[in-house]
């Protein structure tokens, strides 16, 4: 059964999509109403899970993605590895689940993929992981979120349901959604499995077996034809406060040579070709900005972790002033 014939089941069976937000206080009850609100959007039924967060239920058609006028009738530093140019309709992969120390509020550390095309004023991308940022959900908890732009950052696209963009279907994962487990240093290792594929017009994202929503292909105009890179990391926001280079973890917060059960991971790397065939990318190579403050590495090969590589570190330190 190919993937667009479960997603078109999927699609049968659920009826109310979620869009999320975080119960800090009364306070941001109010402004969970007052979005909806702008948004013109009415709550059928607010669910809250056992993470304390607010899941706000509003019918498909009544999400901010359907208000797009086309669906109508500071630094930041990198640790990334990517694929060659080529053709990509998806992909696929195991990222490692941390929960970083974020040193400012409006500071942020992610891990992510992004599939790109167009350049300048013409990029688009799709982008998906998890993400720690105060400034923006009020806490620490790691979240996943999605991301797009149609122009290169200016001016188009959001994250998660903040904008008319991605579509929410599922209602046991919500984008911008908390999780609770996440791996410990030399202990217990947590990891998330992520599958981006475009399906027609639109691209999925499934969370392990979980179609969780889509981006509508009418946000895009270069990625219609797919993207031509793929790329999976982690990156920091670097807001240098007092002068100095942040101490916001990158991964575990600990160096790629470290290595396994210390350093964030990516594995079983593959990207979806014109065919929807799954392959492993060959010639990928690595983009960082000051190995001194965060790193990566090629893992291995040959092994059941297919293609990786280790990433990651703490920012400030003694090479890292």
């Amino acid at each position: 059964m190919g993937m667009a014939t479960v997603a078109l089941m999927l699609i049968g069976v659920i009826i109310y999509p979620c869009v999320c937000g975080k119960e800090f206080s009364d306070h941001q009850e109010i402004k969970i109403q007052t979005l909806l609100k702008r948004l013109n959007k009415h709550a059928l039924i607010s669910i809250k899970t056992v993470d304390g967060d607010i899941i706000d239920c509003v019918p498909i058609h009544s999400q901010p993605a359907f208000d797009h006028p086309l669906l109508r009738n500071h630094t930041i530093q990198y640790a990334i590895m990517n694929s060659m140019q080529g053709k990509y309709v998806g992909t696929k992969f195991e990222v490692n689940m941390w929960k970083p120390e974020v040193q400012v509020p409006n500071e942020f550390r992610l891990a992510q993929t992004w599939l790109v095309s167009g350049v300048g004023t013409t990029r688009n991308t799709i982008e998906a992981g998890l993400q720690v940022y105060p400034g923006k959900y009020g806490d620490n908890n790691l979240r996943l979120f999605v991301f797009w732009t149609a122009n290169g950052y200016q001016g188009t696209g959001c994250y998660n349901n903040e904008c008319a963009g991605f579509v929410q279907r599922s209602n046991k994962i919500a984008v911008g959604g908390t999780y609770n487990t996440f791996s410990q240093y030399d202990g217990d290792q947590y990891e998330l499995s992520v599958l981006i594929w475009k399906d027609g017009e639109n691209w999925w994202l499934q969370i392990g077996e979980e179609f969780v929503g889509y981006w509508p292909g009418q946000l895009f105009n270069s990625l219609g034809n797919g993207a031509t890179i793929v790329q999976w990391g982690g990156e920091i926001v670097n807001r240098e406060t007092d002068g100095k280079h942040t101490g916001t973890d990158m991964g575990s917060g600990h160096f790629a040579e470290e290595g396994y059960k210390k350093a964030s991971y990516f594995r079983n790397l593959m990207t979806i070709d014109e065919t929807n065939t799954l392959r492993e990318p060959q010639g990928v190579y690595r983009t960082t900005g000051h190995d001194n403050c965060y790193n990566i590495k090629a893992g291995d090969g040959g092994t059941s972790w297919g293609v990786n590589f280790f990433y990651g570190g703490p920012g400030l330190n003694e090479r890292c002033p």
